[in-house]
């Protein structure tokens, strides 16, 4: 198999220093739609309450107060609020940054077990233990990217809070989002991953051969990975012909 000259590895050893390592899934109440409040004239009816605002979980809204001078008829209760899934920062600055510069993809990690799960694992790597980042991606593959793109988010938009993280690449990044199945299948094998750090540094296309050789296990996982770069991130990957 001939690989083409790009360099597809994403940024494995920066993902163990991602600022949202530590949020871990909590059981705090559900949050709750505020309503509205209803009118308060003399003699008069009190106004309906409007609807419940959104609830970060499934909370109902408040009931709009009634009328509270004589005579007024009570308003209306204010509808429930709408349900959504919580989704909120763990108290550092990081996590802080991260939910209000980057809500979509921290709120989509926050709230996926798997992408938590790897956060939480490789907080506990040592530093440069790819063995150790390997059994994370290992144990829950379909984390992979996710983490990544809210490191992605941690190194570059909110690098102030997020000391020491390392962005991805613009190839990276356009993998991480456009290939995102193929970029965890192969990253939850020790082979594949080995074979994308290998041919990320080869300058040759007999470098890239001898990646291969040495990797064989992975080959068709990152071959998988390749032909979805040929396809969604020529620019970004910078490939040709």
């Amino acid at each position: 198999m001939r690989v083409h000259h790009w360099a597809v590895a994403i940024g494995l050893a920066s993902l163990a220093g991602w600022g949202m390592a530590s949020c871990a899934k909590s059981s705090s109440s559900d949050e709750t739609g505020l309503g509205g409040l209803g009118g308060t004239s003399s003699s008069h009816t009190g106004g309906n309450g409007t609807g419940g605002g959104a609830g970060a979980s499934a909370g109902g809204g408040v009931a709009g107060e009634g009328g509270s001078a004589g005579g007024g008829t009570a308003g209306a209760g204010g509808g429930g609020g709408a349900g959504g899934a919580a989704c909120f920062d763990v108290g550092e600055p990081c996590s802080e940054c991260e939910i209000v510069q980057c809500p979509e993809e921290y709120c989509h990690c926050f709230q996926s077990s798997d992408c938590v799960a790897v956060a939480t694992c490789l907080l506990n790597c040592p530093p440069n233990d790819q063995a150790c980042f390997q059994a994370c991606w290992t144990a829950n593959p379909d984390g992979i990217s996710d983490a990544a793109l809210v490191q992605h988010c941690g190194a570059t938009i909110c690098s102030a809070s997020c000391a020491g993280l390392v962005p991805l690449s613009a190839c990276e990044l356009c993998l991480a989002q456009t290939c995102e199945s193929e970029m965890n299948a192969c990253m939850a094998v020790a082979a594949c991953t080995a074979l994308l750090q290998c041919v990320e540094a080869c300058t040759t296309e007999t470098c890239q051969n001898d990646c291969i050789n040495a990797n064989p296990g992975g080959v068709a996982l990152a071959t998988v990975v390749f032909e979805c770069g040929n396809q969604s991130c020529v620019t970004e990957c910078g490939i040709t012909g």
